[in-house]
């Protein structure tokens, strides 16, 4: 049995992403939990007028939370989801997609990434 595991993200060390235009704080990862669908937890930071590059995860769903700014989360062949404070939204695994800040502050969201 596993204790229990907390973590901070103000604590946690910024790592770049998709060569600068992101940071990311990684808060747990699939050694934290028992669950073995858990890939990963983060926190991630974009700066205003970023778009990450197309990407996607072949077999992880993707969960993103909300939690500062706005954006529109790009998918290949739909049209853009707008993105907003509390907004939740559940990328699935194979779905090529790129993340824009569209806003004039930080966007800020919590990233869950399942495996399938």
């Amino acid at each position: 049995m596993r204790n229990a595991f907390k973590v901070n993200f103000n604590d946690l060390p910024p790592e770049d992403t998709f060569d600068g235009l992101g940071i990311r704080r990684l808060g747990l990862t699939a050694e934290h939990a028992t669950s073995k669908n858990l890939d990963v937890l983060n926190h991630g930071t974009m700066k205003p007028g970023l778009r990450l590059p197309w990407f996607l995860h072949d077999d992880r769903d993707e969960i993103i939370v909300v939690t500062k700014g706005t954006a529109l989360m790009h998918i290949d062949g739909a049209e853009a989801i707008s993105l907003g404070e509390g907004d939740v939204l559940c990328v699935p695994a194979k779905t090529r997609h790129s993340l824009e800040n569209v806003g004039d502050s930080d966007f800020e969201g919590i990233f869950l990434k399942v495996f399938v």
